[in-house]
């Protein structure tokens, strides 16, 4: 499952712009790489502050 801005980056990779603008996957993955972190860490205190099961 691709969110837009991986989708984005997946169509300029495959497009004739790719070798224009010097994006290589290397390249698409260190772009990503902060938005990847940001969100895994979000994810898991939200998951450890959050979640708050019936026992």
């Amino acid at each position: 499952m691709y969110t837009n801005g991986q989708a984005a980056f997946l169509f300029l990779l495959t497009s004739a712009l790719a070798p224009l603008i010097r994006l290589s996957y290397m390249e698409m993955v260190k772009l990503a790489l902060p938005y990847t972190i940001g969100m895994s860490l979000t994810g898991v205190l939200a998951t450890i502050y959050c979640y708050n099961p019936k026992d």
